[in-house]
């Protein structure tokens, strides 16, 4: 019974020991790679990235600009006849708000 115990501690440890290198390694959050950002004004902005390159750019965006808080995204879906089509998708439209007081006083209420 002593043995049996001592294997199933042995596999235990050998699982969580081979599994922490791929827990404590994610590829997501490496250093984000020079991607263009563009400014269109108004907070709108353009991401010219896909995959973990637009994740990891939007975050150190983020990071970077603690002014502005983020409030929708879209793929810019450059599918054909309005048929979407994720693999052309080039890059994301962000839009962001300016942290603190709301900034649309111009917005009727009626």
């Amino acid at each position: 019974m002593k043995k049996f115990f001592v294997i199933v501690i042995a596999i235990i440890l050998a699982i969580t020991i081979a599994s922490a290198g791929c827990i404590g390694n994610p590829e997501n959050v490496n250093p984000a790679p020079v991607i263009k950002v563009t400014d269109h004004k108004n907070g709108v902005y353009y991401f010219d990235a896909v995959g973990d390159n637009y994740m990891n750019t939007l975050s150190a965006f983020i990071s970077t600009h603690p002014e502005l808080r983020y409030v929708s995204a879209t793929s810019d879906n450059r599918g054909v006849g309005g048929v979407y089509d994720s693999s052309r998708t080039q890059g994301y439209i962000v839009v962001f708000e300016p942290r603190g007081d709301c900034c649309c006083t111009n917005l009727s209420t009626k």
